[in-house]
């Protein structure tokens, strides 16, 4: 399985701020076997994915994003604009660029 989760953090005039959680996606891997660096790719495009859903449902003007993985191999897909990926991985890499920048994911 792999998921995300969407939290909100509120900054206020006086300093304090609080943070809130938004949303929380999972899936189930498919039965065909996957290697995990493809699920946590996955899990990376569902992230982004989630992010413009909710930045388009509040309305509300908000800060850059920042997204996280734990991956190192996604993170080198993501930031990597000079190789050709296999179809699979291109589409993914693909979703997440549409919707995030590679600056926004650490």
């Amino acid at each position: 399985a792999y998921g995300c989760i969407g939290y909100l953090l509120t900054r206020y005039d006086d300093g304090s701020h609080t943070c809130s959680f938004v949303i929380a996606k999972s899936r189930l891997a498919p039965l065909k076997t996957m290697s995990v660096p493809r699920l946590e790719l996955c899990g990376a495009a569902l992230s982004a994915k989630v992010d413009m859903m909710v930045r388009c449902e509040l309305g509300l003007p908000l800060e850059p994003s920042v997204l996280w993985t734990d991956s190192k191999i996604v993170l080198g897909y993501i930031h990597n604009e000079g190789k050709r990926f296999q179809t699979f991985v291109a589409n993914r890499i693909s979703a997440i660029h549409r919707s995030s920048r590679p600056d926004q994911w650490h």
